[in-house]
């Protein structure tokens, strides 16, 4: 069934014996007009919100709908989450993500502390250990919306990040990953992109390393890693007496990324340490 808006609402009055109602919207608008003419304040948004005007929002929208339309035509079937989960599930498997960046409040009924989702592979997490526990494998799922995200570093602008991506659930190894590059590289071509860059990484590259060192100094040269702040992760690898060797790959991950001899240099300060099984699973993918 369609529905037409009526432009002339004074053929139909909303709230009869009342007409000073339906000159409500002439009304307010004369009061911004009012406001702004007054040269006071605009109503401010919090740090790092922001509202999307029409055409944005089309053009969001519309890439949202690109990637989405791609992942289905992979096998991968939409699912859609809540925008807050209680804080101790989501932060459970945040992995690199920093949970000084999780927004937390406390639940007015319950009184449990929650969080408004920073990422959405967590919650697809617990979906597939609860709900799809039963489900055959692989299973293929794919999502699009928003998450929100504290801003700990002054380059990031915004706090709500439209976010669209898949979860490749029960194929392990090479096979899966080449599948899970192949479907982003279609959504983002989808999306109009044709000069394009994936990033490809391996948590177990950097996490070989880490065992190494005293548990009491991982959490600092994660946080050193995490934004490729190599002086003070030989500062700290130093001072947590690691090993030159793996002191040396740790500064040296900071700075691996490109083409061409991007693979010979990670060899060979890498293939030494306990890193080189997962640099090999990455290049393979590659």
């Amino acid at each position: 069934m369609s529905h037409e808006v009526t432009p002339d609402v004074r053929a139909r009055p909303l709230f009869p014996g009342r007409p000073q109602a339906l000159h409500a919207g002439r009304d307010l608008g004369g009061k911004l007009r009012r406001v702004q003419d007054s040269g006071a304040p605009a109503h401010p948004l919090p740090a790092g919100m922001r509202d999307l005007l029409p055409e944005e929002a089309l053009r969001q929208s519309q890439l949202g709908r690109a990637a989405v339309n791609a992942f289905s035509v992979c096998g991968y079937e939409r699912i859609t989450l809540p925008v807050f989960e209680y804080a101790e599930v989501l932060e459970r498997g945040l992995g690199a993500l920093d949970p000084r960046e999780v927004l937390r409040f406390v639940e007015p009924e319950s009184g449990e502390v929650v969080a408004l989702r920073p990422d959405m592979t967590p919650q697809i997490a617990r979906l597939v250990v609860s709900r799809l526990a039963a489900a055959p494998l692989p299973i293929r799922l794919c999502y699009e919306g928003s998450v929100v995200r504290l801003r700990r570093e002054r380059a990031r602008r915004h706090r709500q990040i439209p976010q669209a991506g898949i979860e490749l659930v029960g194929r392990p190894g090479l096979a899966g990953d080449v599948e899970v590059v192949g479907v982003a590289s279609r959504a983002v071509r989808a999306a109009g992109l044709r000069d394009f860059t994936v990033d490809l990484g391996h948590p177990r590259i950097a996490g070989a390393l880490l065992d190494v060192a005293p548990a009491e100094h991982r959490s600092a040269l994660i946080e050193a890693l995490s934004v490729k702040d190599s002086e003070s992760l030989a500062r700290l690898a130093a001072a947590a007496g690691v090993d030159a060797t793996i002191a040396r790959a740790l500064v040296a991950l900071a700075e691996l990324s490109g083409e061409g001899d991007v693979w010979s240099r990670a060899h060979a300060v890498l293939g030494s340490t306990p890193a080189a099984p997962a640099l090999a699973e990455l290049e393979g993918v590659a």
